[in-house]
């Protein structure tokens, strides 16, 4: 479930059940991207290192 969304911040709550009981809950971060830019700077870095080494 989304518990928050701040920007491109989205925060779920998670449970975990054994099958019994409640053994683990917490709260998990991601971030939308856009996933051109984010592609286009890891092949930028790729070329870097190549060179680099």
């Amino acid at each position: 479930m989304i518990f928050d969304l701040q920007g491109r911040k989205l925060v779920f709550a998670t449970e975990a059940h054994d099958g019994i009981d409640l053994i683990s809950k917490g709260l998990h971060e991601r971030f939308i991207i856009n996933k051109e830019r984010f592609v286009a700077k890891v092949s930028e870095k790729k070329s870097q290192f190549i060179t680099f080494r």
